[in-house]
């Protein structure tokens, strides 16, 4: 079968950290590559015809320039490609992919003049082998990442543990997540140490944000204590006076060695959007009103009760009524307030 197929290789940091943030990011979120003229083997005369198209992203092992080695190209993952830009002034076509699931595929011999290093995007004829689990990926790249705190996450919605899909605002060409004010949520992160655990090596990962109005319930600094494991924090968002703003919210993952120095960082930053919650304000008028109607009816009925002077258990019982609506209303309005 024939699919596009887009490389990022070991020649260059900033490649390599396209490889990790490809590891790194959620399904659905769309990841940048961009690529000079000279290096795609695809006919730019054709080029927006490729929109919609699904493609494999590869990471082509031994093009280190300072150390190069037998070329091994490893699939990472399916995408879609979400939108392409070509840009004269630079020489550059940017690709915008929306990653999927990661894949297995092996591209079929006599291709070298459209693959590393000589093309790094083209359509080759791919063979499809098997859907992989994010630790097998690792387990093929690991030794381009030696000692590295390999992660991978996304946020669900706390109570439901449905996985919140990630947007792409085509006329920014960015990727983000839109969560809602004054909500809680949960970031969920697996880690994998490449590391050999008998060297004194320290992985970490921290995180920095942008403004207060995400609040992640865990240190700025993470010390993961195993070479893999699985940890979810409670996210939650602050209230705001407006319709919606972005915030930044940036990984990185860092390694030191026995001496404490950093030896090298990979860092993942991602958009995230604050928008009013718009439920919570119809739910605050709700149950407003509620409590108004509670009152003029207790009101009322009070006034009844004065004038006939007398026992009256129709009376009565509709005065219990609007003092349980009562109740429920300012309940469920100081839940509102104090959501957390």
């Amino acid at each position: 079968m024939k699919k596009i197929c887009f490389f990022s290789s070991d020649s260059r940091p900033l490649y390599k950290k396209d490889v990790f943030r490809v590891m790194a990011l959620p399904n659905g979120y769309t990841i940048h590559f961009r690529y000079r003229f000279t290096h795609l083997g695809l006919d730019l005369d054709k080029i927006d015809d490729l929109k919609a198209q699904k493609c494999v992203i590869f990471f082509s092992c031994g093009n280190d320039l300072k150390n190069p080695k037998p070329r091994i190209n490893y699939s990472l993952r399916e995408a879609i490609i979400e939108d392409i830009k070509k840009n004269d002034d630079t020489g550059l076509v940017h690709f915008y992919l929306k990653l999927q699931d990661f894949k297995e595929f092996e591209i079929q011999p006599n291709q070298e003049s459209i693959i590393p290093p000589i093309k790094f995007a083209s359509e080759l004829e791919v063979l499809e082998k098997k859907p992989m689990q994010w630790h097998e990926i690792i387990n093929n790249i690991k030794e381009s990442f030696k000692d590295q705190l390999m992660y991978k996450f996304n946020f669900t919605e706390k109570d439901s543990n449905k996985e919140i899909a990630p947007k792409f605002d085509i006329a920014k060409s960015v990727s983000y997540y839109s969560l809602e004010d004054e909500s809680s949520y949960s970031l969920n992160i697996a880690f994998y140490d490449t590391s050999d655990p008998n060297e004194n090596k320290y992985q970490n990962i921290q995180f920095e944000q942008s403004g207060e109005l995400l609040k992640i319930n865990a240190p700025s600094t993470i010390e993961i204590g195993a070479l893999r494991d699985n940890i979810s924090y409670n996210v939650y968002t602050n209230s705001m006076n407006f319709n919606n703003t972005f915030t930044f919210l940036n990984f990185t993952s860092r390694t030191t060695n026995s001496a404490k120095t950093i030896e090298e960082n990979y860092n993942v930053p991602i958009q995230v959007q604050i928008k009013k919650n718009r439920i919570r304000s119809f739910e605050f008028a709700g149950y407003s009103v509620l409590a108004l109607i509670s009152a003029g009816l207790g009101k009322m009925i009070a006034d009844k009760i004065d004038i006939n002077g007398v026992f009256n258990l129709k009376l009565t019982g509709l005065m219990i009524v609007a003092i349980i609506l009562g109740l429920f209303a300012a309940y469920n309005l100081y839940s509102l307030f104090n959501k957390k």
